[in-house]
């Protein structure tokens, strides 16, 4: 015999192509070399494989990788060791797994979501050989990869990984997008239907109409686009309309009709189609004006104004159908302002228009026409105007006035009235001393024995039937009298800070006079206003005037025969001032009911308020808002805006201005609503293969930012520090969790946790590990039982998903237990018990194992041993002798050496092969195991199992088994190693 070192056969090729899913043989063989030879694989030269780990068949002179179903984890360069006492020899190949994409069934194959909600559609691989290229499509063309915020879309890819994201959908993002991937050796595409839920879009058209009163119209409403159903509304000046005597509503499937009949000016307003479905509402707005001829409000007949003074004719028309023109006459004569050089000026608004004289003269007297008109009519109104010529007279107290009213010309007959300060004086006067002589061409108004209180204004109205005349004469009668003051006007209105004069003027009186002024009965000081006296009159200067200027003053002349007085109350009118209540920021919940109050604590009346929404005037830019939510109140000093059934397009900017003549103030609150985050639903189960990668998106399709996401797996949070397998990816709108290498411990319920100031939202999913069952092929499989004794076969799982199920056959035909044969079953392990062999239990058993993702077996072979019969009898009685008489218990050895993967199920049964009353004891390192957490020992007669679940590095050990009975004991033991992607991590936490 030739002792030499292994001399191993060269594998066929440095570099091996393989396709995925394919089953594969690696051999390593040996040309030559002493036996025994032991075999050893290695993986990418570090990593050496065991027979827990992948199929590995060893024999005296081969050993062989048995690879079931290629995937790309399989790539890798393989190494087999070969050594004996003598030396070792190696040889390497590269395997090169070619396998096509393969995409998450991930997608859904329809979605359905709403307008301006954000859309993101992962693809995620989890299998396939790099290089991997990502394309997207809709409806078969083909979306670029760009980053640009101003486009509808952004694609990002990872190595695994690309998500298509739409951060506000539109209506036109509906269709079918696919994810297409692929890399030299193939491709894998899924796809979805996206149904965008889009609120309804009206058709825009013509927004005024112009009618003829007493005819007909017909306002049409029709939806452009929108998910269906529809819901019609037609409101007029905010109010719903229904069907009357004079108006008709016809609404079908996308359309909606009006017809008001026989229209009238009543029908003059702002009318609105409202459409709703369950996404939103679209407004349509349509202002009618019915045309008819103007209105005008009438003029007095005639005016009576003096000379010198201003006046302002108004003329105001009553009329909706505009526009309007105005005209003047004088004595029907066209009247043109001619610049300001004129003594009158015309002045034209949308519903009125005034004719202001300067300063009155003689010239003026004549009759004012205005003329109204519009593309219907016209109308007119007219007034004359007298201006009253005046004349003074002075004539000493205790003589005798006659003042003549003569006619120069005039058609008779004619009538002669006298006024006294426009007081008629009656020709029965009470007053004896007055008397008036009426001629057919003159009047005589005559006074006897005048006295100071005659003196006043004397006019002589004389008219016709085609008109009137007037002269008027300011009479002062001299004498020992007390003074008369010129009345100041009963009320003066003022702004603050501006400067105003109060002027006392003397009628008449024996001067001196002595002027003096007071404030609510107080005296006022010169100290206190400016004063300018004379001998006629009293100026006092109001300097700056402030709102405590307001008050009562009173003028008071006095002489040494008496006094009088005049008064006038003056207002100091301010600027309006808001009270500050309203807080600037505010926040509600979305459905609820938001009011704002605007309150006025000081500013002269009138005021006029306005609300305002970003800018907007919410009622002068109606067609802005949602009126039918929207409600406005106001009073002399307040007004309150209310929001009914507040939503996220109410959010923002709310603004009160109140204004009066001398100033505005204002105040503003931002608004926000309360969004609450809301998330798609999560596809509820995945099941997937182990080693595959596993991508949960969880993206936000309502919420005001800032958001937070949490992440759970059953009830507890997942920590991205503390599996390098674990990646956690974060975003303003989305959060993405990506777990490479899956194993079956990843299995579970993962749930997405988003977060804002206004509420919280959650969705989960199952992940489902595919995982194909695995015996533990480290046993003893060729037993030689000697006949007449029981024997034991025990098939345990290692890994592998639940429920397992076990089939037991012999020589490939299925076994049925009997009363000889028994069979025990449970999800870690099977036992095949045979209670007394014989020579027909001979033969190849097979223990099959399969679950929902594939199967496994495992051979034993049984070779019953029968002795010489005529030996039986003896040795019969000795082996009863040792079960039944007094023989110490022996044991069917353990295997020497385990060496399984964390997170799988260790299972050892430790068997009698001879003895009788046995106890089982197990032990780990010398220290004795008892059924506690994931260990479980189950004690019969013949023999004990003991169980170790989920295995962590912390098991491995010595595993002792220890048989005892009355009349000795005996022990077996294993070394227990366990190995697994943690294990560098204990390691360096022992050696710390």
């Amino acid at each position: 015999m030739i002792l030499a070192k292994p001399n191993l056969s060269k594998f066929p090729a440095s570099e091996i192509k393989l396709w995925a899913n394919a089953s594969y043989i690696l051999p390593c063989s040996i040309l030559s070399g002493s036996t025994p030879i032991f075999f050893e694989w290695y993986k990418d030269d570090h990593q050496k494989l065991s027979s827990t780990e992948y199929k590995i068949d060893n024999y005296d002179t081969m050993s062989s990788i048995v690879f079931k179903r290629l995937d790309s984890n399989d790539t890798g360069t393989y190494t087999c060791n070969a050594r004996n006492v003598y030396g070792s020899d190696s040889i390497t190949t590269k395997l090169i797994i070619q396998d096509a994409p393969r995409i998450s069934k991930s997608f859904t194959t329809e979605l359905s979501q709403s307008e301006a909600s954000v859309l993101t559609i992962p693809c995620s691989v989890i299998s396939g050989s790099m290089p991997l290229s990502f394309k997207w499509f809709k409806n078969e063309q083909e979306l670029l990869r760009h980053t640009n915020p101003d486009l509808s879309y952004q694609i990002k890819t990872d190595n695994f990984l690309s998500f298509l994201t739409i951060s506000q959908l539109k209506a036109s993002d509906y269709g079918n997008y696919s994810c297409v991937v692929s890399n030299p050796f193939g491709f894998d595409i899924q796809w979805t239907w996206l149904q965008v839920k889009e609120s309804p879009l009206l058709l825009k058209q013509l927004d005024r109409f112009n009618s003829v009163k007493g005819s007909n119209i017909v306002f049409n409403c029709n939806v452009a686009k929108g998910t269906k159903p529809f819901r019609f509304q037609w409101h007029r000046n905010n109010v719903e309309l229904r069907d009357h005597k004079r108006s008709r509503i016809e609404s079908k499937d996308i359309y909606s009709l009006l017809t008001l009949y026989d229209i009238d000016v009543e029908d003059i307003g702002n009318y609105s189609c409202i459409v709703t479905n369950q996404f939103g509402f679209d407004k349509l707005f349509f202002h009618l004006d019915v045309t008819a001829k103007p209105s005008v409000m009438k003029l007095p007949s005639e005016i009576q104004l003096r000379e010198n003074f201003s006046y302002i004719l108004q003329c105001l028309a009553i009329s909706e159908s505009k526009p309007i023109f105005f005209e003047w006459l004088k004595d029907n004569h066209p009247l043109v302002a001619t610049g300001h050089s004129s003594e009158y000026k015309i002045d034209h608004f949308e519903t009125w228009s005034t004719l202001t004289f300067k300063r009155l003269t003689i010239n003026d007297m004549a009759t004012y026409t205005c003329r109204v008109k519009n593309v219907e009519g016209i109308d007119t109104t007219s007034t004359k105007l007298i201006i009253q010529v005046s004349t003074h007279m002075s004539q000493p107290q205790g003589s005798v006035l006659n003042l003549m009213c003569p006619i120069f010309a005039g058609s008779r007959p004619i009538t002669f009235k006298w006024f006294r300060d426009n007081i008629e004086i009656e020709r029965e006067n009470h007053h004896h001393h007055v008397s008036i002589e009426n001629k057919p061409s003159f009047s005589v108004l005559m006074i006897q024995e005048l006295k100071p209180n005659d003196s006043g204004n004397y006019s002589c109205v004389v008219s016709n039937p085609f008109g009137i005349d007037v002269q008027w004469t300011l009479l002062q009668v001299k004498g020992y009298s007390s003074p008369k003051l010129l009345d100041l006007p009963k009320r003066i209105e003022l702004q603050e800070n501006f400067d105003h004069t109060l002027a006392c003027n003397l009628v008449s009186g024996i001067k001196p006079v002595r002027f003096y002024w007071s404030k609510n009965g107080h005296k006022i000081s010169e100290q206190q206003f400016q004063m300018d006296q004379s001998s006629h009159s009293s100026m006092m200067i109001l300097k700056e005037i402030k709102r405590n200027d307001s008050g009562r003053y009173t003028c008071t002349a006095q002489n040494q025969y008496g006094m009088d007085s005049t008064s006038t109350e003056l207002f100091v009118q301010d600027r309006p001032e808001l009270l500050k209540t309203q807080p600037n920021y505010q926040s509600q919940p979305a459905g609820s009911l938001l009011v704002l109050i605007c309150n006025s604590i000081k500013g002269s009346k009138p005021l006029i308020f306005r609300w305002l929404k970003d800018g907007h005037d919410i009622e002068k830019d109606s067609h802005r808002f949602d009126m039918d939510r929207y409600s406005i109140e106001k009073k002399s000093s307040f007004t309150q805006l209310t929001v009914n059934d507040v939503s996220i397009s109410d959010s923002g900017n709310y603004s009160c201005v109140v204004t009066n003549a001398f100033g505005l103030d204002s105040q503003w609150s931002q608004f926000d609503v309360k969004d609450a985050p809301r998330l798609p639903e999560f596809k509820n189960l995945y099941s997937q293969p182990v080693n595959s990668r596993f991508v949960l998106m969880c993206n936000k399709m309502n919420g005001i930012s800032p958001l937070k996401f949490f992440w759970t797996k059953n009830g507890h949070s997942i920590l991205q520090s503390s599996d390098s397998r674990i990646k956690i990816d974060v975003d303003d709108d989305f959060s993405m969790i990506t777990i490479k290498n899956i194993q079956i411990d990843d299995a579970g319920n993962y749930s997405c946790t988003v977060q804002n100031r206004f509420g919280i939202d959650s969705q989960w999913s199952m992940l489902q590990v595919k995982d194909p069952p695995k015996i533990n092929k480290n046993v003893i499989v060729d037993a030689e039982p000697i006949a007449h004794t029981f024997h034991l076969i025990s098939c345990t799982v290692i890994s592998g998903s639940e429920p397992v199920f076990f089939t037991w056959l012999k020589d490939e035909q299925p076994l049925r237990e009997t009363s000889n044969l028994k069979i025990e079953i449970n999800q870690q392990f099977s036992l095949l018990k045979i209670q007394t062999t014989n020579k027909n239990d001979s033969g190849r058993y097979a223990c099959q194992v399969r679950n929902a993702y594939g199967t496994d077996s495992m051979i034993f072979r049984l070779n019953v041993k029968v002795l010489f019969k005529m030996l039986f009898s003896a040795i019969f009685l000795c082996f009863t002798l040792n079960f039944v008489i007094a023989d110490e218990p022996k044991l069917v050895p353990l295997q020497k050496r385990l060496e399984l993967v964390d997170k799988s199920t260790f299972t050892v049964v430790c068997s009698l092969a001879s003895g009788s009353s046995v106890f089982f004891e197990w032990m780990k390192d010398g220290h004795k195991l008892s059924t506690n957490g994931n260990i479980r020992i189950d004690n019969t007669i013949l023999y004990s199992l003991l169980s170790i679940k989920n295995l962590a590095i912390t098991d491995s050990g010595i595993y002792e088994c220890v048989a005892k009975n009355p009349h000795g004991s005996t022990s077996t033991s294993t070394q227990l190693v366990i190995k697994g992607l943690t294990e560098k991590k204990i390691i360096s936490m022992k050696l710390c």
